[in-house]
């Protein structure tokens, strides 16, 4: 039925800036409330507009992690406190991760996610944001703190062809909705279940010496940080229109 997975790297921008939409942060202030915003039907209508701007007919998304942060130094974990420390950060290679990471405090330096290792080793970067704890593998050795930032999940829509979308007929249409529904429900529940199998291995199994939990006043003021200064600079990149939409269906922070 051409029903497919799709990871939403920083290389899918280039079919449209818009898609960054799919990667703007801080819309919820945890895992939970991560889940029931991006599940919402008026974000996936949201992405749905977009994706049919570059011939997706999009069913919704779930996480395939959440971007943490790993250093080799203890710091307080807020941006008042992190920017005077000057840490150098690895972010994602695309601009609303670049953004939220330089939001959060540190100095952004987009890498790959392969050459994290080797860039904490010889002293290029200080640490990385954006690995996940499923990710504990190759960061391994490289640094000793993992922080438990939560600014964003990573997602991965689950999308088909538009226009192998408009040939079916509405019988077929409405099994492929029920059976996106429930890979999308069997993706979150595994994806949170993994997350929190890795995290749980971090010290005993990973050799990292601490993982140090955000407080959710700590958490609050990240994601304010991130509204106010990454949100408006994704405006023009995204769409003012977009923003908006985001904006409204976003957790309120107080």
């Amino acid at each position: 039925m051409g029903l497919i997975e799709w990871y939403l790297g920083p290389a899918a921008t280039v079919l449209s800036p818009r898609l960054d939409i799919f990667n703007v942060p801080a819309i919820g202030l945890n895992w939970e409330d991560s889940s029931a915003r991006i599940s919402d039907p008026r974000f996936v209508e949201l992405l749905q507009d977009v994706g049919e701007e570059v011939g997706w007919k999009v069913f919704g998304v779930y996480p395939i992690g959440v971007n943490e942060v790993f250093a080799n130094v203890k710091f307080e974990p807020v941006p008042d406190k992190v920017k005077p420390l000057g840490l150098k950060m690895r972010s994602m290679m695309m601009k609303s991760d670049e953004l939220t990471v330089n939001a959060l405090g540190f100095i952004a330096t987009p890498l790959p996610f392969s050459e994290i290792p080797s860039a904490i080793m010889t002293g290029v970067i200080d640490g990385a944001c954006g690995p996940a704890y499923c990710d504990l593998g190759p960061m391994q050795g490289t640094t000793k703190y993992i922080y438990d930032y939560f600014y964003r999940n990573e997602v991965q829509p689950l999308i088909m062809s538009l226009k192998v979308w408009n040939t079916l007929s509405d019988e077929d249409k409405a099994i492929c909705e029920q059976a996106a529904k429930s890979a999308l429900q069997v993706g979150w529940d595994l994806s949170k279940q993994i997350n929190d199998e890795y995290r749980d291995k971090a010290v005993s199994e990973y050799g990292f010496e601490e993982v140090i939990y955000l407080t959710p006043e700590q958490h609050a003021a990240n994601i304010k940080a991130i509204r106010e200064q990454v949100w408006p600079a994704l405006a023009p990149i995204i769409g003012k229109d977009l923003m908006d939409q985001f904006t409204v269906l976003a957790t309120p922070v107080s």
